[in-house]
């Protein structure tokens, strides 16, 4: 994976979490991922950097925003034009 694969996966499941309501099972995320050439390893360091950078938080195999989260991509979003 290369460091662009990893800022977009990251953009992705934020976005994504923002998009679909919370939590969200993690499922649906990998393969959402899969499809665009993520393996599970990848998913797992993409899972790991945003629950120890406080992005995300886990419980039950479900992911959600934290505050820093929910600002992190309402940002991607604006900037990527997706919300007024």
């Amino acid at each position: 994976m290369t460091l662009s694969d990893l800022q977009v996966y990251l953009a992705a499941i934020l976005s994504a979490l923002k998009s679909l309501g919370e939590p969200a099972p993690e499922g649906p995320l990998y393969l959402a991922l899969q499809e665009f050439g993520a393996s599970f390893d990848d998913y797992q360091k993409v899972k790991s950097i945003l629950l120890g950078s406080g992005l995300v938080v886990e419980a039950n195999n479900l992911l959600s925003l934290t505050k820093k989260g929910q600002s992190m991509a309402a940002e991607i979003d604006k900037r990527l034009s997706l919300t007024e």
